[in-house]
């Protein structure tokens, strides 16, 4: 076991490691009051592209751990900055996926479809529930 007190920083995941399902896992509530309260930076990740980036702030509050959304890493917005950074600017995406990730490429100024992909540039693909081949052939 190792001493928090000697901890500079930590990088955590969030869903198995903070929560599992609607339920804080052991000590996770206890470990983000101390990280808050001695001020030692923390980064969260979260590798679901499914779910919208507030939904990690605030069911991280409904399981009594209160976070900055500065703390909060998810692919999706890596991805959307990363392609900032990259793509042409008005560029259209293709988007298989879901919410989480649509939203992401959205907040930083890019025109997303799910299903014209007539002047797609880009095709981005994040966990889809609904995946179909129809959607592959569109992508392809």
């Amino acid at each position: 076991m190792f001493d928090l007190r000697t901890v500079d920083a930590l990088i955590l995941d969030i869903d198995g490691v903070l929560y599992e399902g609607d339920h804080a896992l052991p000590g996770a509530v206890e470990l983000v009051a101390h990280l808050n309260r001695k001020g030692t930076p923390y980064a969260l990740l979260s590798n679901n592209t499914t779910r919208p980036f507030s939904s990690h702030t605030d069911k991280l509050a409904e399981l009594g751990m209160p976070v900055s959304s500065t703390s909060i890493v998810t692919a999706a917005r890596v991805v959307a900055q990363t392609l900032a950074g990259e793509a042409k600017p008005g560029a259209q995406y293709l988007v298989i996926g879901e919410l989480g990730l649509v939203e992401a490429l959205e907040q930083v100024g890019f025109e997303v479809t799910q299903t014209d992909h007539r002047n797609v540039e880009y095709v981005v693909v994040g966990m889809d529930r609904q995946l179909t081949y129809e959607k592959l052939k569109v992508a392809a």
